[in-house]
């Protein structure tokens, strides 16, 4: 995930609005290009391949914020 990684998150935003935005997607692409065939074979391995999977990603200037805030939300606090 992008978000988790600080320097590359400060890194994107320094280049502006929409230079963040580009940077993003080229990181999200590259990433995805790796993590997509895993998912693929642990949805096979897991019997759910002919099952449709939404996964959406979305950058976070502050992700320990976001998940507090989440989990405090729906009630499920560590």
């Amino acid at each position: 995930m992008i978000g988790f990684d600080f320097d590359g998150f400060q890194k994107a935003g320094a280049a502006g609005d929409q230079g963040a935005e580009d940077s993003f997607r080229a990181l999200a692409k590259e990433k995805l290009a790796d993590v997509a065939p895993k998912v693929s074979a642990a949805l096979k391995t897991a019997g759910l391949y002919s099952q449709d999977v939404e996964l959406f990603f979305f950058p976070l200037p502050a992700v320990q914020e976001f998940r507090d805030l989440f989990q405090a939300r729906i009630g499920w606090l560590p």
